[in-house]
């Protein structure tokens, strides 16, 4: 249940985690709307935060590393530029976003970073009240630290009404309704995000991805499908129609789909331990077997010291049908 990025484009980036300043007087209306062409653009930051232009890039750098490099990248940089410029709403916000995903990721304890995400949070609500990222970094911890979702809806339906056109409002908001199991709402809010940044790929593998989970498995196949078709040189929607089709119990088609990852993405060494051409009952095989594999690796490193998220025991019990270990 975690957030998940993608897509290179600078706008993309912003309209993702963009902010609205708190009191935003009819200047500051005026001025957005001569510097942006729009009023209430979700693009770019409002103009007295992009007037620091060292700060502005920053925060911009830490957003684009959410994409295009790892979620600890990007926390490092919005650290940066907090203790260059504490005051920096904006900065501060992105910041609880960024502690959000790596604890929600895995790569940060949530007994760590779940307080860090409520300290950051409410540092950049007392500089900016209407700060729409702050809201929604609080909304998730409420959803996945304490499990408040009456909560944690509120909360994101604040930052959802001070900034609705940002598509990761709607992406957590998606996530809430799956919680509750409102599936429908579900994929409806993951089709917002599609509609408000259509040149962002990560909205569409959020959708197929809902869909999948709603048991739409056709409308997520032709999801992925027309994915391949628009960039054929991208390997995520081919690990994604592999973990539709395990979903469905087309084991050879999920071991193909696999394959053609690796292959897009050079990882020869990967390929090499796909089993070729077997039968449904050997690719089913060869998935338990690789989960078991898993497991024992994460065990063992565990015994050795090694902290893991609960999720990386989670899937890898999932993929066993080991329910009870699951929960």
């Amino acid at each position: 249940m975690a957030w998940v990025a993608g897509g290179l484009l600078v706008a993309g980036f912003v309209s993702v985690f963009a902010l609205r300043p708190s009191g935003v007087t009819a200047a500051h209306a005026r001025e957005d709307s001569v510097q942006t062409g729009k009023r209430d653009s979700a693009l770019r930051l409002p103009a007295r935060y992009r007037r620091d232009t060292a700060a502005y890039a920053s925060y911009l750098r830490g957003l684009a590393l959410r994409f295009s490099g790892t979620q600890v990248e990007s926390r490092d940089t919005f650290e940066a530029l907090v203790r260059r410029n504490p005051l920096y709403a904006p900065g501060l916000a992105g910041l609880a976003h960024a502690y959000a995903l790596t604890t929600v990721y895995g790569d940060m304890e949530p007994g760590e970073g779940w307080p860090k995400v409520e300290a950051a949070a409410h540092r950049a609500l007392a500089l900016d009240s209407a700060s729409a990222s702050a809201y929604l970094a609080l909304g998730s911890r409420e959803m996945y630290w304490r499990w408040d979702l009456p909560r944690a809806g509120q909360l994101i339906d604040k930052g959802l009404a001070l900034e609705p056109g940002d598509p990761e409002a709607h992406a957590i908001r998606g996530a809430w309704f799956r919680w509750r199991g409102e599936m429908d709402s579900a994929v409806a809010e993951a089709r917002k995000s599609v509609e408000l940044d259509p040149l962002n790929r990560q909205w569409s593998v959020r959708l197929a991805r809902q869909l999948r989970l709603a048991r739409r498995y056709s409308e997520a196949e032709a999801i992925y499908r027309r994915m391949i078709r628009d960039d054929p040189q991208e390997w995520a929607p081919y690990m994604g129609l592999s973990d539709l089709y395990r979903t469905m119990g087309r084991m050879r088609d999920a071991i193909a789909m696999w394959r053609a990852s690796d292959e897009v993405g050079a990882d020869s060494a990967d390929a090499a331990r796909l089993p070729v051409a077997p039968t449904e009952a050997e690719a089913a095989r060869w998935f338990a077997d690789e989960a078991r594999r898993q497991l024992n690796t994460l065990q063992r490193r565990a015994r050795d010291g090694e902290w893991f998220g609960a999720g990386s025991f989670a899937n890898t019990y999932a993929e066993l049908r080991d329910t009870s270990e699951t929960l």
